[in-house]
């Protein structure tokens, strides 16, 4: 074989290992292109959520603001310190004059078990109104 021969065919072999080697390079252009296409659907559609979810947290809050100031009047109508007489009444049996009074106030460390309970549940059936009411 002669040298020229020789050169020609590795120079053949050298064109077709980098036709191939380009192909390739090409293929994984394209492969990148697409993922990066994904990855920024998927960010807008994450960043959309987002937005989504911070709309309605921000609803919710405003909803709970209004039910605080809501309550504020059963509430000062519960901490009142007007006693309630009960007046008499005949029955077979004497009965006593009761006094009750309405001083409700209760602060947050002396609540029983009993009302933390009733207040968690509050919480949660206004939770559940609230976000039954949004869907």
């Amino acid at each position: 074989m002669s040298v020229n021969k020789s050169n020609t065919f590795e120079f053949e072999v050298l064109k077709q290992h980098i036709a191939e080697l380009e192909a390739e390079n090409s293929r994984v252009l394209a492969e990148k292109a697409e993922l990066l296409k994904q990855i920024a659907e998927e960010r807008a559609k994450y960043k959309a959520e987002n937005a989504k979810l911070k709309s309605r947290v921000a609803k919710l809050e405003q909803d709970y603001g209004q039910v605080q100031s809501d309550l504020m009047p059963l509430v000062s109508l519960f901490t009142r310190s007007e006693p309630v007489v009960i007046p008499d009444c005949e029955t077979k049996d004497a009965v006593l004059k009761v006094q009750f009074s309405t001083n409700n106030s209760i602060s947050a460390n002396s609540k029983t078990s009993e009302d933390r309970e009733m207040d968690a549940f509050l919480d949660d059936a206004y939770k559940k109104s609230v976000s039954d009411g949004i869907r």
